[in-house]
């Protein structure tokens, strides 16, 4: 049976209902269900589509950002832009990512994750600017492309053992003091003996993290020489005249820099072998943000 993982999360169904027709029409199968406790609706992809859904989600982001943006050029008196995620001809950009024209309205968000409908969508509910808010990518539930250096879970675990061992041996000591009498604090058997497991718990911790932190202090090291071997490369290879070599003039600024960021994360992985993409994501926006700017 096919796993689903949570992929998107937003408070407004419309939201997540467009979002399951682009992925429907790019053939990438979803579900919707409405999570009570959060007040949100998630859209679940196939544990194996992950890396697909991403790529179609930037698109799909960029498409409606475009059509927003079209829209606010012409004033009242104009005709209205009617071109919208429903209405647009087929077009497929480079990287096979196609957005089909279609006379189907969506159906409502079912509750018990079944794959929506194409009969009750209403026309006149589209994605509008303050929407925007609820696609960035902030909304990812998995694989949010946040790649976290592990020299900075290295500092966190440390931050904790600090934080741990001050908090459980200043308490040992506090409860110590109530034993003997010095302080009058805690009356009784039962207060101490909570209060002791609590701070005995605080230790745990600390050597919980400790032990995290030394493990990962090796690849600490080795994630850091990788790192500049792979700033090196981007330096030495990716330059203005070689992104101009891989710039398609027939996409639009952010779906070409999609496509830059997908070419130079393929050379590198044939450089350097299998990475984690979140993390050559993260240099390469970094290098790339650095060097030729936002």
């Amino acid at each position: 049976m096919q796993e689903y993982i949570p992929f998107f999360q937003g408070e407004k169904r419309i939201i997540a209902e467009k979002l399951a027709k682009y992925f429907e029409y790019s053939d990438l199968e979803s579900k919707i269900h409405y999570d009570q406790e959060n007040d949100v609706y998630v859209l679940s992809i196939p544990e194996n589509k992950e890396k697909e859904a991403k790529k179609l989600y930037q698109a799909f982001y960029f498409v409606e950002r475009e059509r927003i943006e079209k829209s606010e050029t012409y004033d009242e008196d104009s005709i209205p832009i009617k071109e919208d995620f429903d209405s647009v001809d087929t077009a497929t950009y480079d990287d096979g990512i196609a957005i089909r024209s279609s006379d189907d309205q969506l159906g409502p968000t079912d509750m018990d994750q079944e794959q929506i409908s194409n009969d009750s969508y209403q026309e006149d509910e589209k994605i509008d600017e303050d929407d925007l808010e609820d696609l960035s990518y902030k909304s990812l539930l998995s694989g949010n492309g946040t790649y976290v250096m592990k020299s900075e879970k290295y500092k966190d675990y440390m931050g904790t053992l600090y934080m741990f061992l001050i908090l459980g041996l200043a308490g040992i000591i506090f409860v110590i003091l109530n034993i003997i009498g010095v302080l009058k604090v805690l009356n009784g058997i039962f207060p101490n003996l909570i209060m002791t497991a609590l701070f005995l718990y605080f230790l745990y911790e600390a050597i919980s993290s400790g032990r995290k932190a030394k493990k990962l202090k090796l690849e600490v090291e080795e994630e850091n020489q990788l790192t500049d071997k792979i700033n090196k490369w981007l330096l030495d290879t990716v330059t203005e005249d070689f992104l101009l070599s891989i710039s398609n003039s027939n996409l639009s600024t952010e779906l070409d820099y999609l496509k830059k960021i997908d070419t130079i994360r393929d050379m590198l992985i044939n450089e350097f072998g299998e990475q984690n993409t979140d993390y050559l994501d993260l240099i390469i926006e970094k290098y790339y943000s650095d060097t030729f700017g936002n």
